[in-house]
Protein backbone atom coordinates (compact mmCIF):
# COMPACT_ATOMS: atom_id res chain seq x y z
CA UNK A 1 0.00 0.00 0.00
CA UNK A 2 1.18 3.02 -0.67
CA UNK A 3 1.81 6.28 2.08
CA UNK A 4 2.34 9.65 0.85
CA UNK A 5 2.33 12.77 2.00
CA UNK A 6 -0.37 15.34 0.87
CA UNK A 7 -1.65 18.45 1.85
CA UNK A 8 -4.95 19.11 1.70
CA UNK A 9 -6.92 21.57 0.43
CA UNK A 10 -10.86 22.01 -0.09
CA UNK A 11 -11.98 24.87 -2.15
CA UNK A 12 -9.13 27.50 -1.51
CA UNK A 13 -6.83 28.68 -4.63
CA UNK A 14 -3.46 28.05 -2.04
CA UNK A 15 -1.47 25.77 -1.23
CA UNK A 16 -2.44 24.06 2.68
CA UNK A 17 0.57 23.92 4.74
CA UNK A 18 0.18 21.31 6.95
CA UNK A 19 1.55 17.64 6.70
CA UNK A 20 -0.86 14.85 5.98
CA UNK A 21 -1.32 10.84 5.25
CA UNK A 22 -3.07 10.11 2.02
CA UNK A 23 -4.25 6.66 1.76
CA UNK A 24 -4.98 4.64 -1.24
CA UNK A 25 -8.43 4.91 -2.75
CA UNK A 26 -11.57 3.04 -1.77
CA UNK A 27 -13.35 0.54 -3.85
CA UNK A 28 -15.55 3.87 -4.69
CA UNK A 29 -12.23 5.59 -6.69
CA UNK A 30 -12.72 8.38 -3.73
CA UNK A 31 -9.35 8.89 -1.47
CA UNK A 32 -8.82 9.84 1.99
CA UNK A 33 -6.82 12.18 3.51
CA UNK A 34 -5.87 13.54 7.20
CA UNK A 35 -5.79 16.94 7.90
CA UNK A 36 -5.75 19.11 10.85
CA UNK A 37 -7.42 16.08 12.80
CA UNK A 38 -10.31 15.70 10.26
CA UNK A 39 -11.06 13.28 7.06
CA UNK A 40 -10.97 14.99 3.52
CA UNK A 41 -12.45 12.84 0.84
CA UNK A 42 -10.21 14.30 -2.56
CA UNK A 43 -13.50 13.44 -4.58
CA UNK A 44 -15.42 16.19 -3.06
CA UNK A 45 -12.95 18.69 -3.97
CA UNK A 46 -14.41 18.40 -7.63
CA UNK A 47 -17.81 19.12 -6.65
CA UNK A 48 -19.68 22.18 -4.85
CA UNK A 49 -16.93 25.05 -5.29
CA UNK A 50 -15.71 24.43 -8.13
CA UNK A 51 -18.64 25.39 -11.21
CA UNK A 52 -18.17 28.82 -9.68
CA UNK A 53 -14.25 29.12 -10.15
CA UNK A 54 -13.71 28.88 -14.44
CA UNK A 55 -14.22 33.07 -15.01
CA UNK A 56 -13.75 34.27 -18.45
CA UNK A 57 -10.37 36.32 -18.27
CA UNK A 58 -10.14 35.26 -15.03
CA UNK A 59 -8.38 32.55 -12.56
CA UNK A 60 -9.13 29.06 -12.49
CA UNK A 61 -7.72 26.64 -8.81
CA UNK A 62 -4.64 24.58 -9.56
CA UNK A 63 -3.94 21.14 -7.59
CA UNK A 64 -1.19 19.05 -7.50
CA UNK A 65 2.77 18.82 -6.99
CA UNK A 66 5.67 18.26 -8.44
CA UNK A 67 6.90 15.67 -5.56
CA UNK A 68 3.72 13.85 -4.61
CA UNK A 69 1.65 13.26 -7.88
CA UNK A 70 4.17 14.31 -10.42
CA UNK A 71 1.69 16.51 -11.95
CA UNK A 72 -0.77 19.45 -11.93
CA UNK A 73 -4.30 19.66 -12.45
CA UNK A 74 -7.43 22.10 -12.57
CA UNK A 75 -10.99 20.86 -12.82
CA UNK A 76 -13.29 21.34 -15.78
CA UNK A 77 -17.40 21.60 -15.80
CA UNK A 78 -18.82 19.97 -19.16
CA UNK A 79 -21.69 18.77 -20.53
CA UNK A 80 -26.02 19.83 -19.75
CA UNK A 81 -26.23 19.20 -16.79
CA UNK A 82 -22.53 19.72 -15.95
CA UNK A 83 -20.39 17.31 -14.17
CA UNK A 84 -16.56 18.35 -13.11
CA UNK A 85 -13.84 16.12 -14.40
CA UNK A 86 -10.01 16.63 -13.13
CA UNK A 87 -7.26 17.35 -16.02
CA UNK A 88 -3.82 17.43 -16.17
CA UNK A 89 -2.51 20.92 -17.23
CA UNK A 90 -0.51 20.24 -20.33
CA UNK A 91 1.34 22.45 -22.65
CA UNK A 92 3.36 19.93 -24.17
CA UNK A 93 -0.12 18.70 -25.98
CA UNK A 94 -2.71 19.63 -28.07
CA UNK A 95 -5.76 17.59 -27.13
CA UNK A 96 -8.19 17.35 -24.07
CA UNK A 97 -9.82 14.15 -23.01
CA UNK A 98 -12.15 12.56 -20.34
CA UNK A 99 -12.81 8.98 -19.80
CA UNK A 100 -16.44 8.20 -20.66
CA UNK A 101 -19.59 5.55 -20.32
CA UNK A 102 -19.13 2.31 -22.05
CA UNK A 103 -15.42 2.35 -21.69
CA UNK A 104 -14.22 -1.10 -21.72
CA UNK A 105 -11.00 -1.06 -20.07
CA UNK A 106 -10.80 2.65 -17.73
CA UNK A 107 -9.26 2.61 -14.45
CA UNK A 108 -10.83 4.50 -11.56
CA UNK A 109 -10.66 8.04 -11.22
CA UNK A 110 -11.49 11.09 -9.26
CA UNK A 111 -14.90 11.80 -11.22
CA UNK A 112 -17.66 8.86 -12.77
CA UNK A 113 -16.98 8.44 -16.46
CA UNK A 114 -18.67 11.06 -18.38
CA UNK A 115 -21.78 10.23 -20.07
CA UNK A 116 -22.42 12.12 -23.55
CA UNK A 117 -26.32 10.08 -24.04
CA UNK A 118 -27.18 11.98 -20.85
CA UNK A 119 -25.20 15.50 -22.02
CA UNK A 120 -28.51 17.42 -23.56
CA UNK A 121 -25.88 19.25 -25.46
CA UNK A 122 -23.17 16.43 -26.53
CA UNK A 123 -22.55 15.63 -30.18
CA UNK A 124 -20.29 12.62 -31.68
CA UNK A 125 -18.20 14.02 -34.79
CA UNK A 126 -17.64 12.52 -38.12
CA UNK A 127 -15.20 12.22 -40.10
CA UNK A 128 -16.29 15.31 -42.43
CA UNK A 129 -17.21 17.64 -39.93
CA UNK A 130 -14.79 20.88 -39.77
CA UNK A 131 -14.56 20.13 -36.13
CA UNK A 132 -12.97 16.63 -36.59
CA UNK A 133 -9.21 18.08 -35.72
CA UNK A 134 -6.80 16.42 -32.89
CA UNK A 135 -3.97 18.32 -32.95
CA UNK A 136 -0.93 15.82 -33.66
CA UNK A 137 -1.57 13.45 -34.27
CA UNK A 138 -4.24 14.42 -36.42
CA UNK A 139 -7.71 12.62 -36.12
CA UNK A 140 -8.53 8.81 -37.89
CA UNK A 141 -11.44 7.73 -39.34
CA UNK A 142 -13.13 4.62 -37.94
CA UNK A 143 -16.48 2.12 -38.10
CA UNK A 144 -19.76 4.01 -38.08
CA UNK A 145 -17.45 7.12 -40.06
CA UNK A 146 -16.73 8.31 -36.58
CA UNK A 147 -13.80 11.18 -35.41
CA UNK A 148 -11.50 9.27 -33.44
CA UNK A 149 -7.52 9.80 -31.70
CA UNK A 150 -5.37 7.71 -30.36
CA UNK A 151 -2.28 8.80 -28.39
CA UNK A 152 0.32 5.72 -26.92
CA UNK A 153 2.65 6.11 -24.86
CA UNK A 154 6.35 4.78 -24.82
CA UNK A 155 5.73 2.46 -21.49
CA UNK A 156 2.65 0.60 -22.97
CA UNK A 157 -0.12 3.58 -21.92
CA UNK A 158 -2.83 4.25 -24.50
CA UNK A 159 -5.27 6.51 -24.53
CA UNK A 160 -7.62 6.54 -27.87
CA UNK A 161 -11.34 7.55 -28.51
CA UNK A 162 -13.71 9.30 -30.31
CA UNK A 163 -13.96 13.24 -30.52
CA UNK A 164 -17.09 14.82 -29.45
CA UNK A 165 -18.56 18.94 -28.73
CA UNK A 166 -19.98 19.26 -25.48
CA UNK A 167 -20.39 22.72 -23.70
CA UNK A 168 -17.69 24.08 -21.47
CA UNK A 169 -19.45 25.72 -18.32
CA UNK A 170 -18.95 28.96 -16.97
CA UNK A 171 -20.20 30.08 -13.54
CA UNK A 172 -23.58 32.42 -12.85
CA UNK A 173 -25.55 34.02 -15.42
CA UNK A 174 -22.14 33.54 -17.66
CA UNK A 175 -23.28 30.97 -20.87
CA UNK A 176 -21.28 28.05 -22.04
CA UNK A 177 -19.17 27.76 -25.18
CA UNK A 178 -18.72 24.93 -26.90
CA UNK A 179 -15.93 22.48 -26.92
CA UNK A 180 -14.41 19.72 -28.68
CA UNK A 181 -12.42 17.10 -26.77
CA UNK A 182 -11.94 13.48 -26.59
CA UNK A 183 -14.31 10.88 -24.92
CA UNK A 184 -12.10 8.54 -23.74
CA UNK A 185 -13.17 4.73 -24.20
CA UNK A 186 -9.85 2.83 -23.80
CA UNK A 187 -6.78 3.49 -21.80
CA UNK A 188 -3.75 1.52 -20.62
CA UNK A 189 -0.91 1.77 -18.12
CA UNK A 190 -0.04 4.89 -16.03
CA UNK A 191 -3.47 6.51 -17.77
CA UNK A 192 -5.40 3.76 -16.05
CA UNK A 193 -3.89 3.92 -12.71
CA UNK A 194 -3.75 7.76 -12.37
CA UNK A 195 -5.92 9.95 -9.92
CA UNK A 196 -6.93 12.67 -12.61
CA UNK A 197 -9.77 11.75 -14.84
CA UNK A 198 -8.12 13.41 -18.00
CA UNK A 199 -5.71 15.80 -19.54
CA UNK A 200 -6.20 19.01 -20.77
CA UNK A 201 -4.15 20.37 -23.86
CA UNK A 202 -3.00 23.87 -23.81
CA UNK A 203 -0.17 23.39 -26.46
CA UNK A 204 0.65 26.01 -28.99
CA UNK A 205 -1.88 25.02 -31.52
CA UNK A 206 -5.18 26.04 -32.35
CA UNK A 207 -7.19 22.75 -31.60
CA UNK A 208 -5.62 23.52 -27.75
CA UNK A 209 -8.22 24.11 -25.29
CA UNK A 210 -6.95 27.37 -24.68
CA UNK A 211 -7.26 28.35 -28.70
CA UNK A 212 -10.99 27.28 -28.55
CA UNK A 213 -11.74 29.78 -25.60
CA UNK A 214 -10.10 32.31 -28.02
CA UNK A 215 -11.85 31.56 -31.24
CA UNK A 216 -14.77 31.52 -29.25
CA UNK A 217 -14.33 35.36 -28.14
CA UNK A 218 -14.51 33.89 -24.40
CA UNK A 219 -10.22 34.80 -23.76
CA UNK A 220 -7.55 36.73 -25.28
CA UNK A 221 -4.96 34.69 -26.66
CA UNK A 222 -2.90 34.70 -23.57
CA UNK A 223 -3.06 32.51 -20.14
CA UNK A 224 -0.68 32.44 -17.25
CA UNK A 225 0.46 29.02 -14.90
CA UNK A 226 1.81 29.23 -11.37
CA UNK A 227 2.50 25.77 -10.20
CA UNK A 228 3.42 26.81 -6.15
CA UNK A 229 6.01 24.76 -4.03
CA UNK A 230 5.36 22.65 -2.16
CA UNK A 231 2.16 22.05 -4.70
CA UNK A 232 -1.33 23.68 -5.98
CA UNK A 233 -1.51 27.16 -7.52
CA UNK A 234 -3.14 29.08 -10.22
CA UNK A 235 -3.70 29.11 -13.97
CA UNK A 236 -5.22 32.35 -15.40
CA UNK A 237 -7.08 32.19 -18.64
CA UNK A 238 -7.11 35.67 -20.78
CA UNK A 239 -5.14 38.93 -20.40
CA UNK A 240 -5.78 38.95 -16.37
CA UNK A 241 -4.44 42.35 -14.45
CA UNK A 242 -1.77 40.73 -11.98
CA UNK A 243 -2.80 42.66 -8.41
CA UNK A 244 -0.30 45.25 -7.25
CA UNK A 245 2.56 44.81 -5.68
CA UNK A 246 3.38 41.68 -8.41
CA UNK A 247 7.24 41.72 -9.27
CA UNK A 248 7.94 42.83 -12.80
CA UNK A 249 7.25 39.98 -15.73
CA UNK A 250 10.25 39.69 -18.20
CA UNK A 251 9.42 38.37 -21.51
CA UNK A 252 11.56 36.35 -23.81
CA UNK A 253 10.25 35.78 -27.88
CA UNK A 254 8.10 32.70 -28.33
CA UNK A 255 9.73 31.35 -31.63
CA UNK A 256 7.89 29.89 -34.42
CA UNK A 257 10.71 28.52 -36.59
CA UNK A 258 11.36 25.08 -34.27
CA UNK A 259 8.72 22.48 -34.21
CA UNK A 260 5.20 23.15 -34.46
CA UNK A 261 2.69 22.38 -31.51
CA UNK A 262 5.68 23.48 -28.39
CA UNK A 263 6.30 26.58 -26.68
CA UNK A 264 9.76 27.28 -28.19
CA UNK A 265 12.19 29.51 -26.71
CA UNK A 266 15.66 30.50 -27.46
CA UNK A 267 18.02 29.31 -24.23
CA UNK A 268 21.60 30.90 -24.70
CA UNK A 269 23.74 29.85 -21.98
CA UNK A 270 23.50 28.70 -18.04
CA UNK A 271 25.00 30.51 -14.93
CA UNK A 272 26.22 29.00 -11.53
CA UNK A 273 26.44 31.49 -8.65
CA UNK A 274 27.12 33.91 -11.16
CA UNK A 275 29.34 32.74 -13.20
CA UNK A 276 28.92 31.49 -16.77
CA UNK A 277 29.64 27.64 -18.11
CA UNK A 278 31.08 27.45 -21.25
CA UNK A 279 28.43 26.69 -23.29
CA UNK A 280 27.76 27.14 -27.02
CA UNK A 281 24.51 28.23 -27.43
CA UNK A 282 23.95 26.02 -30.63
CA UNK A 283 23.77 23.19 -28.18
CA UNK A 284 20.29 24.43 -27.35
CA UNK A 285 18.90 24.58 -30.62
CA UNK A 286 19.41 21.01 -31.18
CA UNK A 287 17.20 18.09 -31.25
CA UNK A 288 13.47 19.82 -30.83
CA UNK A 289 15.22 23.09 -29.40
CA UNK A 290 14.05 24.58 -25.64
CA UNK A 291 10.41 23.86 -24.76
CA UNK A 292 8.50 24.91 -21.93
CA UNK A 293 6.31 21.75 -21.43
CA UNK A 294 3.61 21.87 -18.11
CA UNK A 295 3.60 17.98 -18.60
CA UNK A 296 7.17 17.27 -17.79
CA UNK A 297 8.21 17.21 -14.13
CA UNK A 298 11.67 17.67 -14.09
CA UNK A 299 14.25 19.47 -16.89
CA UNK A 300 16.38 17.71 -19.12
CA UNK A 301 19.77 19.59 -20.96
CA UNK A 302 22.01 18.56 -23.68
CA UNK A 303 24.50 16.07 -22.33
CA UNK A 304 27.58 18.63 -22.28
CA UNK A 305 25.29 21.30 -20.60
CA UNK A 306 24.18 18.59 -18.41
CA UNK A 307 27.55 17.94 -16.95
CA UNK A 308 28.79 21.16 -16.70
CA UNK A 309 25.78 22.07 -14.43
CA UNK A 310 25.83 19.04 -12.28
CA UNK A 311 29.68 19.80 -12.19
CA UNK A 312 29.18 23.58 -11.01
CA UNK A 313 26.81 22.25 -8.60
CA UNK A 314 28.51 19.26 -6.73
CA UNK A 315 32.00 21.42 -6.37
CA UNK A 316 29.73 24.61 -4.79
CA UNK A 317 27.88 21.95 -2.32
CA UNK A 318 31.17 19.65 -1.64
CA UNK A 319 33.16 22.79 -0.83
CA UNK A 320 30.19 23.33 1.64
CA UNK A 321 30.99 20.19 3.36
CA UNK A 322 28.59 17.82 1.37
CA UNK A 323 29.20 14.56 0.47
CA UNK A 324 28.37 12.84 -2.71
CA UNK A 325 26.40 9.88 -2.37
CA UNK A 326 24.12 7.39 -4.43
CA UNK A 327 20.64 7.99 -4.75
CA UNK A 328 17.87 5.81 -2.92
CA UNK A 329 17.13 3.48 -5.58
CA UNK A 330 20.05 1.96 -6.75
CA UNK A 331 18.52 1.25 -10.21
CA UNK A 332 19.48 4.88 -11.27
CA UNK A 333 22.38 6.52 -11.49
CA UNK A 334 20.82 9.90 -9.64
CA UNK A 335 23.36 12.52 -8.56
CA UNK A 336 22.98 13.47 -4.96
CA UNK A 337 24.59 15.03 -2.04
CA UNK A 338 24.01 14.09 1.93
CA UNK A 339 24.34 16.72 4.87
CA UNK A 340 21.96 19.60 4.37
CA UNK A 341 19.30 20.50 6.01
CA UNK A 342 15.81 19.51 5.65
CA UNK A 343 14.65 23.51 5.94
CA UNK A 344 14.70 24.29 2.25
CA UNK A 345 15.02 28.10 3.58
CA UNK A 346 18.14 27.09 4.32
CA UNK A 347 19.31 25.40 0.75
CA UNK A 348 21.38 28.48 -0.30
CA UNK A 349 24.02 27.74 2.33
CA UNK A 350 24.42 24.64 1.21
CA UNK A 351 23.89 24.90 -2.71
CA UNK A 352 24.41 27.49 -5.48
CA UNK A 353 21.83 29.71 -7.52
CA UNK A 354 21.64 29.14 -10.94
CA UNK A 355 20.08 30.97 -13.77
CA UNK A 356 18.59 29.93 -17.41
CA UNK A 357 20.10 32.66 -19.93
CA UNK A 358 16.92 32.58 -22.11
CA UNK A 359 16.52 35.23 -25.78
CA UNK A 360 16.50 38.89 -24.50
CA UNK A 361 18.68 38.60 -21.69
CA UNK A 362 15.72 37.15 -19.38
CA UNK A 363 17.04 35.00 -16.76
CA UNK A 364 15.88 32.38 -15.36
CA UNK A 365 16.43 32.05 -11.53
CA UNK A 366 16.76 28.34 -10.14
CA UNK A 367 16.97 28.61 -6.36
CA UNK A 368 18.22 24.98 -5.37
CA UNK A 369 14.82 23.68 -4.93
CA UNK A 370 14.07 24.36 -8.23
CA UNK A 371 16.75 21.87 -9.29
CA UNK A 372 16.66 19.83 -6.26
CA UNK A 373 14.60 16.83 -5.11
CA UNK A 374 14.99 15.56 -1.63
CA UNK A 375 15.88 11.82 -1.92
CA UNK A 376 16.43 10.90 2.22
CA UNK A 377 16.41 12.99 5.18
CA UNK A 378 19.16 16.13 4.51
CA UNK A 379 20.08 14.36 1.36
CA UNK A 380 19.15 16.13 -2.04
CA UNK A 381 19.56 15.20 -5.85
CA UNK A 382 19.42 16.72 -9.45
CA UNK A 383 16.19 16.91 -10.31
CA UNK A 384 17.69 18.23 -13.85
CA UNK A 385 19.06 14.95 -15.97
CA UNK A 386 20.46 14.50 -19.04
CA UNK A 387 18.97 14.60 -22.39
CA UNK A 388 21.47 13.20 -24.75
CA UNK A 389 20.95 15.19 -27.83
CA UNK A 390 17.51 15.49 -28.05
CA UNK A 391 16.58 19.00 -26.70
CA UNK A 392 16.11 20.92 -23.60
CA UNK A 393 13.11 20.22 -21.99
CA UNK A 394 12.04 22.75 -18.93
CA UNK A 395 9.46 20.77 -16.75
CA UNK A 396 7.27 22.21 -13.96
CA UNK A 397 9.66 21.78 -10.91
CA UNK A 398 12.35 24.71 -12.05
CA UNK A 399 9.03 26.83 -12.13
CA UNK A 400 7.64 26.74 -9.62
CA UNK A 401 6.65 29.83 -7.20
CA UNK A 402 7.04 31.61 -11.39
CA UNK A 403 3.90 32.62 -12.97
CA UNK A 404 4.65 31.39 -16.88
CA UNK A 405 2.48 33.62 -19.34
CA UNK A 406 2.35 31.84 -22.67
CA UNK A 407 1.81 35.08 -24.30
CA UNK A 408 0.45 34.23 -27.95
CA UNK A 409 -0.95 37.76 -29.14
CA UNK A 410 2.61 39.18 -28.74
CA UNK A 411 4.58 36.04 -29.79
CA UNK A 412 6.51 35.97 -26.22
CA UNK A 413 6.41 33.93 -22.99
CA UNK A 414 7.18 35.79 -19.32
CA UNK A 415 8.49 34.83 -16.43
CA UNK A 416 7.74 36.33 -12.96
CA UNK A 417 9.52 35.05 -9.98
CA UNK A 418 6.38 35.33 -7.25
CA UNK A 419 4.73 32.96 -4.45
CA UNK A 420 2.06 31.45 -6.59
CA UNK A 421 0.15 31.67 -2.85
CA UNK A 422 1.09 35.07 -2.81
CA UNK A 423 -0.86 35.23 -6.00
CA UNK A 424 -3.74 33.19 -4.93
CA UNK A 425 -4.71 35.01 -1.81
CA UNK A 426 -4.33 38.21 -3.55
CA UNK A 427 -6.58 37.22 -6.32
CA UNK A 428 -8.85 35.75 -3.92
CA UNK A 429 -9.51 38.62 -2.27
CA UNK A 430 -9.79 41.05 -5.50
CA UNK A 431 -12.59 38.21 -6.56
CA UNK A 432 -14.21 38.29 -2.94
CA UNK A 433 -13.92 41.96 -2.87
CA UNK A 434 -15.93 42.37 -6.11
CA UNK A 435 -18.35 40.10 -5.64
CA UNK A 436 -19.76 41.73 -2.33
CA UNK A 437 -19.72 45.30 -4.27
CA UNK A 438 -21.57 43.55 -7.36
CA UNK A 439 -23.13 40.36 -6.49
CA UNK A 440 -23.68 38.04 -9.21
CA UNK A 441 -26.60 36.43 -10.30
CA UNK A 442 -26.68 32.81 -8.74
CA UNK A 443 -28.01 29.58 -10.21
CA UNK A 444 -28.82 26.26 -8.67
CA UNK A 445 -25.34 23.55 -8.80
CA UNK A 446 -26.26 19.87 -9.80
CA UNK A 447 -24.88 19.36 -6.47
CA UNK A 448 -25.00 20.72 -2.49
CA UNK A 449 -23.89 24.34 -2.20
CA UNK A 450 -20.58 24.83 -1.36
CA UNK A 451 -19.89 25.68 2.13
CA UNK A 452 -18.54 29.11 1.13
CA UNK A 453 -20.60 31.85 -0.39
CA UNK A 454 -18.14 33.88 -2.09
CA UNK A 455 -16.31 32.73 -5.37
CA UNK A 456 -13.41 31.67 -3.98
CA UNK A 457 -13.06 30.87 -0.21
CA UNK A 458 -10.61 33.34 2.02
CA UNK A 459 -7.42 31.24 2.37
CA UNK A 460 -4.75 31.73 4.20
CA UNK A 461 -1.09 31.70 3.68
CA UNK A 462 0.70 28.65 4.78
CA UNK A 463 3.29 28.30 7.74
CA UNK A 464 6.63 27.24 6.44
CA UNK A 465 7.37 23.32 6.83
CA UNK A 466 9.96 20.97 6.36
CA UNK A 467 9.80 19.72 2.36
CA UNK A 468 8.31 16.26 2.21
CA UNK A 469 10.72 13.91 0.59
CA UNK A 470 8.93 12.62 -3.20
CA UNK A 471 7.65 9.58 -3.88
CA UNK A 472 7.09 7.39 -6.94
CA UNK A 473 3.48 8.24 -7.70
CA UNK A 474 0.21 8.87 -5.42
CA UNK A 475 -2.00 6.03 -7.74
CA UNK A 476 -2.58 2.73 -6.99
CA UNK A 477 -0.12 1.59 -9.13
CA UNK A 478 3.03 -0.95 -8.27
CA UNK A 479 5.93 1.38 -7.95
CA UNK A 480 9.97 0.63 -8.32
CA UNK A 481 11.70 0.33 -4.92
CA UNK A 482 15.22 -0.58 -3.59
CA UNK A 483 16.24 -2.71 -1.16
CA UNK A 484 16.28 0.19 1.25
CA UNK A 485 12.82 0.42 1.03
CA UNK A 486 12.93 4.51 -0.50
CA UNK A 487 10.40 4.62 -3.42
CA UNK A 488 12.33 6.53 -6.15
CA UNK A 489 10.77 9.60 -7.53
CA UNK A 490 9.20 8.84 -10.96
CA UNK A 491 7.84 12.30 -12.89
CA UNK A 492 6.29 12.70 -16.13
CA UNK A 493 7.86 12.82 -18.78
CA UNK A 494 6.73 12.93 -22.46
CA UNK A 495 8.76 11.15 -25.56
CA UNK A 496 8.61 14.44 -28.02
CA UNK A 497 9.19 13.23 -31.95
CA UNK A 498 10.90 14.19 -34.94
CA UNK A 499 8.49 14.50 -37.92
CA UNK A 500 9.73 11.03 -38.79
CA UNK A 501 7.98 9.56 -35.85
CA UNK A 502 11.25 8.47 -34.20
CA UNK A 503 11.72 9.03 -30.15
CA UNK A 504 14.30 11.58 -29.37
CA UNK A 505 14.39 9.93 -25.78
CA UNK A 506 17.26 7.01 -25.37
CA UNK A 507 15.69 4.33 -22.82
CA UNK A 508 17.67 5.22 -19.74
CA UNK A 509 15.42 8.18 -19.66
CA UNK A 510 12.62 6.63 -20.63
CA UNK A 511 12.53 4.27 -17.69
CA UNK A 512 12.29 6.90 -15.17
CA UNK A 513 9.13 8.11 -16.43
CA UNK A 514 5.52 8.12 -15.06
CA UNK A 515 3.92 8.41 -18.39
CA UNK A 516 5.03 9.47 -21.52
CA UNK A 517 3.50 10.66 -24.40
CA UNK A 518 3.51 10.55 -28.07
CA UNK A 519 1.57 13.36 -29.48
Amino acid sequence: MFVVRFLGLSLALLVAANQVSDANADDSGARQTVRQGYMVTLRHRIQPGWRRQLLRNGPLPVFGSTRELGYFYTVLDLGTPARSYSVIIDTGSTITYIPCKGCENCGKHQSERFDPDTSATARRLLCGDPLCNCGSPSCMCVANNQCYYKRAYAEGSVSEGYMITDVLNFPDSQPPVNLVFGCVNGERGELYRQMADGLMGMGNNNNAFQSQLVANGVIDDVFSLCFGFPRDGVLLLGDVPLPEGTPPTEYTPLLHNMHLHFYNVRMEGIEVQGERLPLDAVIFERGYGTVLDSGTTFTYLPSVAFEAMSRAVGQFAEAKGLQRTPGADPQYNDICWAGASDNVDDLENFFPYAEFVLGGDVRLRLRPIRYLFLSRPAEYCLSIFDNGGSGTLIGTGTVQDILVTYDRRNNRVGFTDTSCVGLAVALAARANATDSVHPSPSSPPPFAPPPSPSRFPSPQPPAPHPMPPMVSQARNAPSPSSSSGHPHPHMHHKVHHHPSGAPLHKAHVLQRSHWLRLR
